[in-house]
């Protein structure tokens, strides 16, 4: 189990403070730096009010990728990561789903295709409205274009090579169809390529 305080962990790290780690970055003279300082502040935020919740309803979730890479190695960010992410099994997703809405945070929004026939995309995230961040993402969607947390939903997979193909073909197929300014259709084999215009026609 690896949900913890984010800060906490931060702090009792071998690296820096992430205080010490956002001065030194906005000390520098690179405006660009400076800017990306206040993002990964953000993140922080964004990333203690998700362990609180989860703490608060017994909800496990893991940090995933550059983030956890970046605590562990870094004491905070990796310097040039410019996002955060998480992983959620699907059933604890649902609690934390149904735990955001009881607790209702002031300029936050839960973007996810269970709320959002229109939600762009197959993977949640967790949205900061009172910002702005316009992504490809945002373009064809109903979803907020705001700072995010990309909350990754690990699935069960069956055991079957076989099995295993279809479903990754399958959803691959999905993932065009929610998500038109990605391709993943030159990911899938020959023999499920006919499925495109199959589901198109209906």
């Amino acid at each position: 189990k690896l949900s913890f305080d984010i800060a906490g962990r931060i702090n009792s790290s071998k690296g820096v403070s992430p205080q010490d780690y956002i001065s030194e970055l906005s000390s520098r003279d690179d405006k660009f730096k400076r800017t990306h300082s206040k993002f990964q502040v953000l993140y922080v935020e964004l990333l203690i009010f998700i362990d609180k919740v989860c703490n608060k309803y017994g909800i496990d979730y893991w940090l995933g990728f550059g983030t956890l890479l970046g605590a562990v190695r870094h004491g905070g960010f990796i310097p040039w990561d410019d996002d955060a992410d998480i992983y959620m099994k699907r059933d604890e997703f649902y609690k934390f789903r149904e735990a955001f809405k009881k607790e209702n945070p002031k300029d936050r929004e839960l973007g996810c295709l269970d709320d959002n026939p229109d939600y762009p995309g197959t993977i949640p995230r967790y949205i900061d409205t009172s910002t702005t961040n316009i992504a490809r993402f945002n373009i064809l969607g109903t979803c907020a274009a705001g700072v995010v947390i990309d909350i990754f939903i690990l699935d069960p997979i069956p055991s079957d090579a076989e099995a295993q193909r279809r479903q990754r073909n399958l959803f691959n197929v999905y993932s065009d169809f929610v998500m038109p300014y990605y391709s993943f259709s030159s990911r899938n084999d020959d023999d499920y390529l006919s499925l495109y215009q199959e589901y198109y026609d209906k």
